[in-house]
């Protein structure tokens, strides 16, 4: 009798440990599974946002070989010697400007020269703009091309009464190709932003400078 106790206690304790085991194994795998759907969510919303850049508009330099992706929900029109594009009317925009009988040697005199021609360009956008006060700025070099990277704000309201100006938030690059000034400018604008579309304006800029090229 004591025997067939002791083994009936035995038996049941392996069976209890083994249920603990594989309870342990399926609270791992859900953690696994969880972390999977994360990543998938993940890829999916990276997916979502290059999108944009499956079938972009390529703009150019007339009779030079520059070009640069745009995204294809932008909306495009020519001012100029700046082409624009509206990402959301009366939020934000951005331009490529370009001056082909540029006389300056570095990418900072080339944004100097290409917001001269971007400020006339666009005299009548938003009242007129009246000036760009870069607040950063840095010299990098992307794909092999120097440029110069600055944030700042456009003061809009030129042509406006005082009350009626504001500055709105820019971004860009400036560069340098076959002697030609380029500049890439992205701003916000409107009276009441606050500052919570910079970054995601930001992040767009930077891809766009990546895809500045010679060949089509």
């Amino acid at each position: 009798m004591k025997k067939s106790a002791i083994l009936m206690c035995m038996v049941m304790a392996m069976t209890l440990c083994s249920c603990t085991q594989q309870s342990g194994e399926k609270s791992s795998m859900n953690v696994d599974n969880s972390t999977s759907a994360a990543s998938q969510d993940e890829s999916s919303t990276a997916a979502a946002d290059g999108n944009i850049f499956t079938d972009p508009i390529v703009a150019d330099i007339p009779t030079y070989d520059i070009y640069v992706d745009m995204p294809s929900n932008y909306r495009p029109r020519e001012e100029g010697t700046t082409e624009v594009f509206i990402v959301t009317k009366d939020e934000e925009y951005v331009t490529l400007t370009y001056e082909d009988e540029f006389t300056g040697t570095t990418p900072e005199e080339a944004n100097d020269t290409c917001f001269y021609l971007m400020e006339g360009n666009m005299s009548s956008y938003e009242g007129g703009i009246e000036e760009i006060s870069i607040e950063k700025s840095e010299n990098i070099v992307i794909n092999e091309i120097e440029m110069y990277k600055f944030e700042g704000k456009i003061g809009y309201g030129k042509n406006y009464s005082e009350n009626e100006k504001y500055d709105g938030y820019a971004y860009g690059y400036a560069f340098i190709m076959d002697g030609v000034a380029c500049q890439i400018c992205g701003s916000i604008i409107g009276k009441d932003q606050d500052g919570s579309k910079n970054e995601e304006l930001k992040e767009m800029i930077d891809y766009i400078a990546t895809t500045v090229r010679t060949e089509e």
